[in-house]
C-alpha cells in the first residue's frame, strides 16, 4: 500500500471507530478497502503505539478502550512547480546550489 493511501486508510479507520461506526469484523475491512488480515495488522500497529483498540462482541464494533485521542495527519503534499518557487526559492536555484556543494 502506498504511503498516502495508507495514511488515508488509518484516518478513516480511526474516524469510524471514534464515531462507533466501524461495524463487525467482516464489515469494517470492507469499509476501509483492506483485507481482514491487513485490518488486524493495522490494529496491532496502533496497539504497539499505545492505542488499546478492542472489539465489542455485543455491539459488534471496534472501540478505543484507553483514554487517548489519535490524530493522523498526512505529512506528504505534492506541490506544483510554481508552489515550490514560493516556498523554496525556485527549483533551478536549489539544483544549482546542490550541484555547487557536490563539486
Amino acid at each position: 500500500m502506498k504511503i498516502i493511501e495508507e495514511a488515508e486508510v488509518l484516518k478513516k479507520m480511526i474516524q469510524l471507530i471514534e464515531r462507533g461506526k466501524s461495524g463487525d469484523t467482516t464489515t469494517f475491512p470492507n469499509r476501509l478497502g483492506v483485507s481482514r488480515s491487513k485490518l488486524y495488522n493495522l490494529i496491532d500497529d496502533f496497539r504497539n503505539q499505545g492505542v488499546d483498540i478492542r472489539y465489542d462482541k455485543k455491539l459488534r464494533q471496534f472501540y478505543i478502550a484507553n483514554d487517548c485521542k489519535v490524530e493522523i495527519s498526512t505529512p506528504i503534499r505534492v506541490l506544483k512547480r510554481n508552489e515550490t518557487h514560493k516556498i523554496y526559492g525556485g527549483y533551478k536555484t536549489s539544483v544549482h546550489f546542490i550541484g555547487q556543494m557536490l563539486s
